[in-house]
């Protein structure tokens, strides 16, 4: 069984997600207020998941993916 992650590890990831998600809105031209408008957030929690300090659930992550025209990848498989 392998190990659960450290927390050091799993800030990595949610800087990961913040760096990929704040570049494709950027990319897009949207402010993090319109890009909350358009996936149902505040403004606010826009800004707290690019800066890492709230990490999204699949849902949310879905709808920000298809809201910024990204893949997201599970195991290799779009989802």
């Amino acid at each position: 069984m392998k190990p659960a992650l450290y927390p050091d590890q799993i800030m990595k990831k949610r800087l990961s997600v913040a760096a990929i998600l704040t570049e494709a809105r950027t990319r897009k031209s949207l402010t993090q207020d319109q890009l909350g408008e358009l996936v149902g957030f505040k403004g606010n929690t826009i800004y707290r998941i690019e800066s890492a300090r709230f990490s999204p659930n699949a849902d949310q992550l879905y709808a920000l993916c298809e809201a910024l025209d990204i893949t997201l990848t599970l195991d290799g498989i779009d989802i």
